[in-house]
């Protein structure tokens, strides 16, 4: 009986141990650096429909994708994350944390643009999916003689 007694108090400790694991890694800010983000995304994964996940790995295509030669409209983006993520620490949060890692594993792979060219599709001024999230950089710091217009006609008919 004293074997029983100690088998179902170990079992009770380990149990109230997981417990109390889990709790302050889902609900404490430094719960969710060590190890709540991880839990959150697996579960996400598990109980997340498919469209909302797609969303998500969209939004996170969008935030890499500003690695390449293009900027990303913040102010803009911001807005979709917020309409889509909302809370820091949620599930969402969580999902397109990983997602975000994959993508910005991805773009850094893309030694030929290609991948680079194809997010401009999406997502640049004529995107397919999400019009005007990427713009081109602006190069306010470019030399005065760079931005002189010549005329090739005027040119043309001088003797």
């Amino acid at each position: 009986m004293t074997a029983i007694r100690a088998l179902l108090l170990t079992v009770g400790l380990l149990v109230a141990t997981a417990g109390t694991y889990l709790v302050w890694a889902v609900t404490s800010d430094a719960g969710y650096a060590a190890g709540g983000r991880m839990l959150k995304a697996r579960y996400g994964f598990l109980v997340m429909p498919h469209a909302e996940r797609q969303s998500l790995r969209k939004l996170a295509l969008m935030k890499a994708a500003g690695q390449c030669e293009w900027e990303l409209d913040e102010i803009f983006w911001s807005r979709v994350y917020q309409l889509y993520v909302g809370d820091e620490q949620s599930v969402r949060a969580a999902v397109y944390a990983t997602f975000l890692d994959e993508q910005e594993r991805y773009f850094l792979m893309d030694t030929d643009h290609r991948r680079c060219q194809a997010a401009w599709a999406r997502f640049g001024t004529a995107g397919a999916d999400v019009p005007g999230i990427l713009r081109t950089v602006r190069s306010d710091a470019a030399e005065p003689a760079e931005k002189v217009l010549i005329d090739v006609r005027a040119e043309a008919t001088a003797p």
